[in-house]
């Protein structure tokens, strides 16, 4: 059994890799070239194998990250996300926005490529002098974090997306970012959001304190607070905001267009919000980890099954397409998430 390490979701397939350092792709056949891995990074073509470290995928794209420090891209639009020559060494993280990629240096520079339409690939030159530490990618914009907890943003500048709220000198440790705005975590564990608010989702309720984790996505912020609980705000038409009484000793949460999907201490799912959906743990399988992408989703169990979660219209989460697939690798399609 190949036990899978990571794993990403992009807008049409996704990605991961195995002990070995190999990838894996797959997704929906209208979408190959998201997964068809180039011959470079597969063992049997490759005249000298790199190891793979870390795989992305975003929206008409998938990069790569070598245990070199090279990055490697390919997707729709290969002349645009074109990999700029320093990108080519020393890379240690790489982040993909909608249609644009961002690259961490080992030195803490930030290096962008892609679509460029909002500005959101041209690094402020302040950032030069400052030693960046995390980088997150939304809908026309880049935000990073650098090491004295600053967080510096630039694009797209509607609803202020570029103009995070005045912190009282708070110093930041976490960001994340939806396609339309911001969240970040202080070292009060305290958070912090800014950006499209239409569904007061950057309006962070009084009551948020102690948090270890945040995530968001167009809509909503949710975050998971050291005592194991969850809040959530923003958009809840369809329930996502009321937190169940049973959503305990939780270690991470996310937002799907429909609800929410928590995952506890002991390795089990938990639902709430409007999924149609019935998902049965099972103890003797605990969930390790899951990716989370608009309406879909996929969990990996400890002992490296795959399983799947989508919505009705999507179609290609329970057949692995991409002729690197492991033989051995198992992926059960059991659950649907109607939007």
């Amino acid at each position: 059994m190949n036990n899978l390490t990571s794993i990403s979701c992009g807008y049409g397939h996704y990605a991961a890799i195995t002990p070995e350092g190999q990838i894996i792709c797959w997704g929906d056949p209208m979408y190959k070239s998201l997964y068809d891995v180039p011959p470079e990074l597969e063992p049997e073509f490759a005249e000298k194998p790199e190891l793979i470290s870390l795989v992305v995928c975003g929206y008409g794209i998938t990069c790569a990250l070598t245990s070199e420090g090279r990055v490697v891209c390919w997707g729709n639009y290969a002349d645009r996300y074109k990999v700029p020559g320093n990108a080519l060494s020393g890379i240690v993280s790489i982040y993909c926005g909608f249609d644009h990629v961002a690259a961490l240096t080992e030195h803490g520079q930030v290096v962008c490529w892609g679509n460029n339409g909002d500005g959101q690939c041209n690094v402020p030159k302040k950032l030069e002098s400052m030693h960046v530490i995390q980088i997150a990618c939304g809908y026309g914009f880049t935000a990073a974090l650098t090491s004295n907890g600053r967080v510096i943003c630039w694009g797209k500048t509607d609803d202020g997306i570029c103009n995070p709220k005045p912190r009282e000198n708070k110093f930041v440790t976490q960001i994340c970012c939806s396609l339309y705005h911001v969240m970040a975590l202080t070292s009060d564990k305290k958070v912090i959001c800014w950006g499209y608010n239409k569904q007061k989702q950057c309006d962070v309720p009084v009551c948020v304190e102690n948090v270890v984790r945040i995530s968001c996505n167009n809509d909503n912020s949710i975050v998971v607070t050291a005592e194991g609980n969850v809040i959530c705000w923003g958009h809840n038409l369809r329930g996502q905001c009321d937190v169940p009484e049973y959503a305990k000793n939780i270690v991470e949460a996310h937002c799907v267009d429909a609800g929410v999907l928590a995952l506890t201490q002991d390795g089990q799912v938990i639902m709430w919000g409007k999924l149609n959906f019935i998902y049965n743990n099972n103890p003797e399988k605990p969930i390790r980890t899951m990716c989370v992408n608009l309406g879909c989703a996929v969990l990996i169990t400890f002992d490296g099954e795959v399983l799947s979660m989508r919505s009705a219209n999507v179609n290609y989460l329970g057949n692995i397409n991409g002729k690197n697939k492991p033989d051995d690798l198992r992926i059960r399609d059991e659950m649907i998430i109607l939007l």
